[in-house]
């Protein structure tokens, strides 16, 4: 039997596609309180979300260049023991 995978979803946005639903849901049968809670909910979960993506990002790149910097470094010394 195959296992079904299921994908690993950040908090932040997994609380924003709730949010967003709640909009809809609240444009939807015109719910005033409701639409005010949700826009504001949405806006400020998807400062979070961009704010998640841009650490995250900064450090996927940060390892890369360090390990790019690493294997370059070992690369480098290896070619010199080669050459002695």
């Amino acid at each position: 039997m195959s296992e079904i995978k299921i994908p690993r979803i950040n908090q932040n946005i997994l609380v924003l596609v709730i949010s967003l639903v709640a909009l809809y849901f609240s444009e939807l049968n015109n719910l005033k309180t409701m639409y005010l809670i949700s826009v504001i909910m949405s806006m400020i979960i998807g400062v979070q979300v961009i704010i998640s993506m841009v650490f995250y990002t900064y450090d996927y790149v940060k390892g890369k260049l360090w390990n790019a910097r690493w294997s370059n470094r070992l690369l480098k010394e290896d070619t010199e023991l080669r050459n002695i």
